[in-house]
């Protein structure tokens, strides 16, 4: 698709300077993750006319690029992308899981911190960024780690809420405080293994966090079908091979 300027098809106003412009649009089709969609170039060239700064001239140009971006927005399937996404690990999650003993004590020690928590004696309640939450921090005598614990009610079911941790490429996801996500390795359906960069403000270096992440349903208690989800930090050597 192209618009070219037509100088001639309507007379010149003298309060008015003539401006003219070309703009080339093309589309390639596209398939990303089993999703159809659409590859968009924008190219364009103005002219202002008369005498104008570059600088302003460059500003209105950038402006204008962003128009592929409100494009994108226009047509943005990303929820639906992700909710397909979580729709689809709900019905494996409702598959028969086997647990090793190495996993079977990652959930016992994650369980075992909270339980730890709440018998620290120097709790104390801080306020939360919603009314609907409690949020409690604590620190053991000689330590400088400080612990935290938020409780509130999701309207939503175990299984959905681990659903939408597990996704941990989803597209809503990506910000730029979070950088270079990837699965380092999916060991099965309860057990993955990713890597993330946070990025820290100056002057401050950036953080990099290799983590596990792991669940399981637990015992059924009077009906209620209980889960745990647990992230722990890992290394990834002899996954990725020693650091040159």
């Amino acid at each position: 698709m192209a618009y070219v300027p037509l100088i001639e098809a309507i007379p010149v106003i003298d309060d008015y300077v003539r401006a003219s412009g070309w703009v080339l649009v093309q589309f390639d089709r596209v398939f990303e993750n089993g999703q159809e969609g659409t590859n968009m170039s924008y190219k364009s060239q103005y002219n202002f006319g008369g005498r104008v700064p570059s600088t302003f001239v460059n500003s209105q140009l950038a402006s204008r690029l962003m128009f592929l971006e409100d494009v994108r927005i226009k047509f943005d399937k990303s929820l639906s992308i992700d909710g397909s996404n979580r729709d689809a690990f709900i019905t494996k999650m409702k598959q028969r899981q086997e647990y090793s003993v190495d996993e079977n004590k990652m959930i016992i020690a994650g369980l075992l911190r909270l339980t730890e928590f709440d018998k620290l004696q120097n709790k104390k309640e801080v306020e939360a960024a919603s009314p609907l939450a409690t949020s409690e921090i604590a620190q053991k005598k000689g330590e400088r780690i400080a612990y935290g614990k938020a409780s509130t009610i999701v309207r939503a079911s175990p299984q959905q809420i681990i659903a939408y941790q597990w996704d941990f490429m989803a597209r809503h996801s990506q910000t730029a405080e979070t950088i270079k996500k990837q699965v380092v390795e999916e060991l099965n359906v309860h057990n993955k293994l990713v890597y993330m960069v946070k990025v820290i403000p100056n002057p401050f270096q950036n953080r990099d966090l290799v983590m596990r992440l792991l669940w399981k349903k637990m015992d059924d208690t009077n009906n209620n079908k209980n889960y745990v989800f647990v992230i722990t930090p890992e290394t990834l050597l002899g996954i990725l091979g020693e650091p040159e």
